[in-house]
């Protein structure tokens, strides 16, 4: 399993609606993993997460690491696919190319800075998303050295993206590949 890297903005926050989203998925799975996934929120101070509302870095990315210790990286991963369903997308975006490239940009309006109660300005406080075509239904896709969440994670959202975003019944494939310079972990990802 993947170590914890506290490499994120120290005023960076997540936005609870992903929370949600990963509580639901969890939920899917089985109603006592749903229940674990809340505890271990809660040990870190988060509990009764609101959708609209944002929670420091320094509490949302130690729980969901120890979600992947405590209920596994299977979980970690559903959860992390029902993130990418869940992204409220912008206009325009229609297919799973223009979520993969889009991405990025959710992410950075989900993960604000703020200090003392103020939105304060910081290039990528929360790491990010990257994205390169390969093909008609085939991309390389990673995320940065200071991504804050389980790499586990990250691969079920970009799994998610091709599901919400795709015709019923398309399969999805990602595999590990080489990261680049900008990169912590990258994947092949391909569907049909």
């Amino acid at each position: 399993m993947e170590d914890i890297e506290q490499n994120w903005h120290r005023h960076a926050h997540g936005q609870g609606l992903y929370v949600l989203s990963f509580y639901e998925s969890a939920g899917k799975v089985s109603p006592i993993f749903e229940r674990r996934a809340r505890e271990i929120f809660e040990e870190h101070g988060l509990d009764d997460i609101q959708e609209d509302e944002y929670y420091h870095y320094d509490r949302v990315a130690p729980a969901f690491y120890d979600v992947v210790d405590n209920i596994g990286e299977k979980t970690m991963r559903e959860g992390g696919r029902q993130m990418g369903r869940d992204v409220p997308w912008p206009d325009g975006v229609e297919t799973a190319h223009d979520g993969l490239q889009t991405i990025d940009a959710v992410h950075q309006q989900a993960t604000p800075t703020f200090k003392d109660g103020r939105e304060i300005d910081v290039d990528r406080p929360a790491g990010g998303y990257t994205y390169e075509r390969l093909g008609e239904t085939a991309a390389h896709v990673g995320i940065t050295e200071r991504y804050p969440n389980p790499a586990i994670m990250a691969e079920g959202v970009f799994l998610g993206i091709v599901d919400s975003l795709s015709a019923d019944g398309t399969s999805v494939t990602i595999e590990e590949t080489n990261a680049g310079h900008d990169e912590r972990k990258a994947w092949e990802l391909s569907w049909q």
